[in-house]
């Protein structure tokens, strides 16, 4: 699926370049000093009813040992991600376990990169501004663009293109890294083949049958994740996340949501959201964990009736944010959208018939889901999975009358190491379960509150895991990552309904309680934006010369206003003094590097106790 893709950005030094075979040339690679290039040319159409070739763009690294022992092949996300641009400009230390005796190959799948990008401008516009009015209309226009090519981008052909590759490289086996779609891939061939494999490195895990296109897999994750996160009291401002967000659903089923979000000039502007938005912000948060984190406690405001936290958390998923850099960075060069529609559109099991018209499909959809319970879909409904990205991109998409063949037996038994995080809803931990039950010798890595794509989420044991799967030792499967984001705060839309900070009475009291909510807000605010809005009004920017935040009045809870800078001291705690303003108590207030609050509002001198937990995260 589209956001399932996720990149590595992978840092290393330049190695000294020989050929990994005498049947291919590398050279030098343009705008690139570590590896070295080469292109392996492959057919078209391997029917012969089309003719042509493309050029498949290959990069390699040189292993750490002079004696080598075989390649690790790495295969990027999407469908539609350029592995050669995903996997750094220049190294591959985040793979470095696998790479004292192998050469790391990494290469961009046809249509996708210096692979011959597919290049639907419409597509690529519709999905960048999340229209799905024009999705179909964008989609089908690019089947028309692609023509008689249109059924030659899918998981069988990026298939056969790596053994081509491998082929042409004289390499008599090789492992293969693989993350999200790179997975599908990577088992597609080991499927086809199982001789060629050595081993098999599956980075959230999407079975040769996924994507659901109904999203059921996701629903189901949900019901899981959300409650995980509010586990243990962590969200004091709901009985239950799930439910919360079903009612909300239910809600924006009858009308969409309104209301204002800042912006950087601290001007209110007027947005709007419905379920689609609502789905694509909880998939968001497989990238952006303080993303997530914030999930709970804004779908809670919103059902009270204060639009603004989700609306802002809506810009954020939506606006580039809490996007990953690859798609933060637009060109097809980096992310073809086309190959994705090419791909999904053509090999994926949809609701429908593969020759049916798109009326028929419509039916045929409305029909499959009628025939399931409405459970299966909760936290959303029936409806908001009839309305999905997916659906509406392919809805249109004229498919050959036989779904591509991935042809091959059983998955090989060879040593296989799954890595899946039990945050991930994108391709959820219950897929990898399924995968690893058909791997003979599979070990499968379960990482706690970590979502999407675990070699770029840091997590300790995914480290140790990658060591010892390729040193040929015992990888432990179980994970003790703990969660860096917790759940925010619920952010009160009245200054009533603040909490006084212990020891400090009445609106002194929730008044020094809401500048530690304004403090913390900016701060996580400030490390997705350079310059942003208050939640309520004011505005902030950051200083990069002087190592911090500067708040002009900024409000979070109505009627307190926040202006001051935010510093980082030299063992990079907060710090900072600021003046309080507004409608109500006003004064001076100073946040310490031991992230408690003291000064005089209302004319009386005030502090945070110690216990009371620091008033902005360090």
């Amino acid at each position: 699926m589209r956001w399932a893709l996720v990149v590595l950005v992978l840092l290393a030094a330049a190695f000294a370049a020989t050929p990994a075979s005498a049947a291919t040339r590398f050279r030098a690679c343009p705008e690139k000093d570590a590896p070295r290039c080469t292109t392996v040319k492959v057919p078209l159409d391997r029917s012969g009813a089309l003719g042509g070739t493309i050029g498949l763009h290959v990069e390699r690294w040189n292993a750490l040992r002079e004696r080598r022992q075989g390649a690790l092949f790495a295969l990027a996300g999407g469908p539609g991600q350029s592995a050669t641009a995903a996997f750094g400009e220049d190294g591959f230390s985040t793979l470095a376990a696998g790479l004292r005796d192998r050469d790391l190959i990494v290469f961009d799948q046809r249509g996708t990169g210096r692979s011959g990008a597919l290049d639907c401008p419409g597509v690529e516009k519709a999905l960048r501004e999340y229209d799905l009015e024009r999705e179909s209309a964008a989609a089908e226009a690019c089947a028309r663009r692609l023509g008689a090519r249109r059924p030659l981008f899918t998981t069988r052909e990026s298939v056969a293109d790596i053994e081509a590759v491998r082929r042409a490289l004289g390499l008599e086996r090789i492992s293969i890294y693989g993350v999200s779609y790179g997975t599908k891939v990577a088992l597609a061939y080991a499927k086809r083949y199982p001789n060629r494999i050595e081993r098999l490195v599956l980075d959230s895990v999407q079975s040769l049958e996924g994507p659901n296109t109904l999203y059921l897999d996701t629903f189901a994750a949900m019901r899981r994740v959300f409650p995980a996160l509010c586990r243990d009291g962590a969200c004091p401002f709901t009985l239950d996340p799930v439910a919360d967000l079903s009612a909300l659903v239910a809600r924006l089923g009858e009308q969409r949501l309104a209301g204002f979000v800042v912006d950087a000039r601290g001007r209110p502007r007027r947005r709007s959201m419905g379920r689609f938005e609502l789905f694509t912000l909880a998939l968001s948060g497989d990238f952006s964990p303080p993303l997530r984190a914030a999930m709970p406690a804004a779908v809670r405001s919103a059902l009270d009736g204060d639009a603004a936290p989700l609306l802002r958390l809506v810009r954020d998923a939506t606006g580039g944010a809490a996007l990953p850099p690859f798609a933060a960075t637009p060109g097809v060069e980096r992310l073809s959208n086309g190959l994705f529609v090419a791909t999904t559109c053509e090999e994926s099991v949809f609701p429908w018939g593969r020759t049916s018209s798109p009326a028929e499909r419509s039916a045929q959809a409305q029909a499959t889901a009628e025939g399931l319970p409405e459970s299966a879909f909760t936290p959303f409904d029936r409806a908001a999975a009839l309305d999905n990205e997916l659906l509406r991109l392919c809805l249109r998409w004229p498919t050959g009358p036989v779904a591509p063949d991935l042809m091959g037996g059983a998955l090989p038994d060879v040593p296989a190491l799954l890595l899946s995080g039990e945050d991930d809803l994108r391709t959820p931990v219950e897929e990898a379960e399924r995968v690893a039950a058909e791997l003979p010798g599979a070990t499968l890595v379960r990482v706690p509150a970590t979502g999407h794509g675990l070699l770029s989420q840091g997590a300790r044991c995914v480290e140790v895991a990658l060591k010892r799967f390729f040193t040929g030792r015992r990888v432990d499967p179980r994970c003790r990552q703990e969660r860096v984001d917790p759940p925010a705060p619920y952010l009160p839309d009245s200054l009533a309904e603040v909490a006084p900070t212990p020891g400090v009475a009445g609106d002194i009291g929730r008044t020094l309680a809401a500048v530690g909510l304004t403090l913390r807000d900016v701060e996580e605010q400030s490390e997705a934006y350079e310059r942003g809005g208050g939640l309520r009004g004011g505005r902030f920017l950051n200083r990069p010369l002087a190592g911090g935040v500067e708040l002009r009045k900024v409000v979070v809870v109505p009627g307190v206003e926040v202006s001051g800078p935010l510093d980082f001291t030299d063992d990079f705690q907060l710090e900072g003094s600021f003046e309080v303003t507004g409608s109500g108590v006003t004064g001076t207030v100073r946040l310490g590097p031991d992230g408690l609050l003291s000064g005089r509002l209302g004319g009386r001198r005030v502090k945070s106790p110690p216990g009371t937990g620091p008033a902005v995260e360090p």
